[in-house]
């Protein structure tokens, strides 16, 4: 039981890692994921990962 705990106390602290980079990137870089957030139940991931499969806007 005890390395079941140390598992997920070892996943938690990657998955907390994983959405520090995640904001570090919409800060820096994709400022524009902000404005998706703006839509009920759009947070930070799914709105970089909008921007960053739609590329670049001046494409379309």
């Amino acid at each position: 039981m005890g390395s079941l705990l140390d598992a997920i106390e070892k996943l938690t602290t990657e998955i907390k890692a994983a959405d520090g980079r995640v904001l570090d990137l919409i800060e820096t870089r994709y400022p524009e994921a902000l404005n998706l957030q703006q839509v009920a139940g759009v947070g930070p991931l799914i709105s970089l990962a909008f921007i960053l499969t739609i590329g670049d806007q001046a494409s379309w």
